[in-house]
């Protein structure tokens, strides 16, 4: 095998393996951002019903923080957008939303446990205009 052709199939072991890396990263980061969207789909659910109540250790902390907004914004309507980062360890997703309740628009800010079997909020915030509930 001469020089060049061992030069090009380096080159193209290197341009395969970058586009496996590639592909890995993206199935990866579109399944983070479904479980993220499931997970705050189940919550703005659970805001809407009246029904806050959390089954996990950190449910107590979130109830509080729901039920406090719940009398300042009103009804959730719709997430207008939603940026989701994956944090390796501990394995927790963290996502920033745009969304419409019925008293005006706010940034909501969860993080969530991210684990095969057991994925859950860990924690929720609220900004609108600047100010954190």
């Amino acid at each position: 095998m001469s020089r060049a052709n061992k030069k090009w199939l380096i080159v193209g072991g290197l341009g395969f393996l970058l586009a496996v890396m590639v592909g890995r990263n993206s199935y990866i980061r579109s399944r983070d951002e479904a479980l993220a969207n499931k997970l705050i789909a189940e919550f703005h659910q659970r805001y809407n019903s009246n029904e806050p109540d959390d089954v996990t250790e950190y449910g107590p902390m979130i109830t509080e923080v729901v039920v406090r907004e719940r009398t300042q914004l009103g009804r959730f309507l719709a997430v207008k957008r939603c940026s989701v980062r994956r944090i390796a360890e501990p394995p927790w997703l963290e996502a920033k939303c745009s969304s419409s309740f019925s008293r005006g628009d706010v940034q909501e800010f969860f993080m969530m446990h991210h684990a095969l079997e057991d994925s859950h909020a860990v924690f929720y915030s609220v900004k609108r205009d600047k100010q954190e509930f």
